[in-house]
C-alpha cells in the first residue's frame, strides 16, 4: 500500500509558535497530529453541493476520581488531616528535626 504524504505550507510565525508549544509540552509533531486527528470528525453534508465540514469531537471532562492517583493515600492514618501533616513536614524539613 502506498503511503499518503501531507505537505503543509506554514508561515514562519506559526512554525515558531508551534515549536515553542510542542517543546514546552514535550510532544512531537507526530504526537500532536495524532491527538488532533483523533478529535476530528467529518460531518457529511446532507445536501448535494454543500461542502462537508470538519468538526472537533467534544472532550469528555474527567473528574478527580477518574485519575488512578485519586485516593491513593486514603488508608494512611497519618494523613487524616492533610493540612496538619503538611505543616509537620514543613517544620521537619525547614528546621531539620
Amino acid at each position: 500500500m502506498a503511503a499518503n504524504f501531507i505537505s503543509l505550507d506554514i508561515d514562519e510565525k506559526t512554525q515558531t509558535e508551534a515549536a515553542a508549544i510542542l517543546n514546552e509540552s514535550g510532544l512531537s509533531i507526530t504526537d500532536f497530529l495524532h491527538m488532533s486527528l483523533n478529535r476530528l470528525t467529518l460531518e457529511k453534508s446532507p445536501r448535494h453541493g454543500i461542502p462537508d465540514v470538519l468538526k472537533y469531537k467534544p472532550i469528555k471532562k474527567k473528574s478527580l476520581s477518574d485519575y488512578s492517583a485519586f485516593g491513593m493515600w486514603a488508608d494512611r492514618g497519618d494523613m487524616e488531616d492533610p493540612t496538619e501533616w503538611i505543616e509537620k513536614e514543613r517544620v521537619k524539613n525547614c528546621h531539620g528535626h
